[in-house]
């Protein structure tokens, strides 16, 4: 089953013994498009203001009740590893720090940009459950119209344009058939992606 990282942002996290703020953002690795960290928030609770769960620690994703229920206590998840040590790109404040890390909050929204001219922005990433991987991206364009595209198709991701280039023409964007948000896909095979043969 495919799940949308953008709704994830809000999730509030059971941790296993107690409610333990909410998901803040989420950070991925643009170039295996893996979800390296889940950075979450606090109310004020167990005072802290920002910390990280794995992905390997999150036990059921509850979309019903925007819960993502974690394998940790809250004083785990509390004393845990600070997840802005390890920031995405566009917090970062000198060379040190992973050049591919890529906050969720931060891209969506970025100008697609194929091989002749923009074609749309960054709309959703979704990803398996089982592996937390980012397996399809939602392009939306001007009119509001959605296409799917595989995240191999993203040569580079530009942080000082904003944008987002692909290795495509426009033409394969407007005629790839339109990638409706509210069907829930369970296999990568079910959605016709942009540049898939065929397509």
């Amino acid at each position: 089953m495919f799940h949308s990282l953008k709704k994830f942002v809000g999730f509030k996290i059971q941790a296993s013994d107690a409610p333990c703020g909410h998901v803040a953002d989420i950070y991925v690795d643009d170039v295996t498009w893996a979800v390296r960290h889940i950075a979450v928030m606090d109310h004020g609770g167990i005072g802290i203001q920002m910390a990280s769960v794995e992905p390997d620690q999150v036990a059921r994703i509850d979309a019903k009740s925007k819960k993502l229920h974690v394998s940790r206590t809250r004083d785990d998840i509390a004393g845990g590893p600070d997840v802005t040590l390890d920031p995405p790109v566009s917090h970062h404040v000198n060379n040190e720090n992973d050049p591919h890390l890529r906050s969720i909050e931060e891209i969506a929204g970025y100008k697609v940009v194929a091989s002749d001219g923009a074609v749309g922005t960054l709309d959703d990433f979704l990803i398996d459950a089982e592996h937390w991987k980012i397996g399809i991206i939602v392009v939306a364009d001007e009119a509001g119209r959605k296409v799917a595209i595989g995240p191999g198709l993203i040569d580079r991701l530009d942080f000082d344009a904003k944008s987002a280039h692909v290795e495509l023409d426009k033409s394969h964007f407007a005629r790839s058939p339109a990638y409706d948000p509210a069907k829930p896909v369970k296999r990568l095979e079910d959605v016709p992606l942009v540049g898939r043969e065929g397509v």
